[in-house]
């Protein structure tokens, strides 16, 4: 087991990931919640967006888009050993959200809920960067900064702070 894994994790029993369409929590987070699963850990997790426009073609309606992307998510999860009433969708549409108070509280709703020791999400600050094999560079989604932002506000300090969303 990694040392840096041992060091972060070990004392630590629930974990909470925010992220802003259906197939963002798989493609950042799936290795480490398999492994969070493997050792008993208690994961979360909270999709911002529900998904429906999350493709280049508009061959299929906004609705079945949604359904089918949100149906993969929750099967993926599934299989890394996520339990389905743990997996929840605010159900934005993309696009269409701000980091404001009223997603915060949306999201600080969860990490109460899950008594979060450890939060995973987006990073809000990246705007443009390399590849992940350096073969070039890409914008960083806007709803990805968005929601990083969110998240970050809303564990700290309106989770300590529970004069906020009482």
């Amino acid at each position: 087991m990694n040392n840096s894994y041992v060091n972060l994790i070990e004392n630590k029993n629930n974990f909470f990931f925010v992220t802003a369409h259906p197939d963002d929590v798989i493609v950042f987070f799936a290795g480490l919640i398999y492994k969070l699963r493997q050792d008993n850990k208690n994961v979360a997790v909270v999709t911002v967006t529900n998904g429906a426009r999350g493709s280049r073609e508009n061959k299929i309606t906004e609705e079945e888009l949604a359904k089918t992307r949100k149906a993969e998510e929750i099967n993926a999860l599934k299989v890394l050993g996520v339990k389905e009433e743990n997996i929840h969708c605010l159900e934005h549409n993309d696009g269409e959200f701000e980091s404001n108070y009223e997603l915060i509280g949306e999201i600080l709703k969860y990490i109460r809920k899950y008594k979060a020791d450890l939060v995973g999400t987006h990073e809000p600050s990246v705007n443009y960067t390399m590849t992940y094999d350096k073969s070039g560079y890409f914008v960083q989604h806007r709803g990805h900064r968005k929601v990083g932002e969110a998240v970050m506000d809303s564990v700290y300090p309106f989770s300590r702070d529970t004069s906020f969303f009482p």
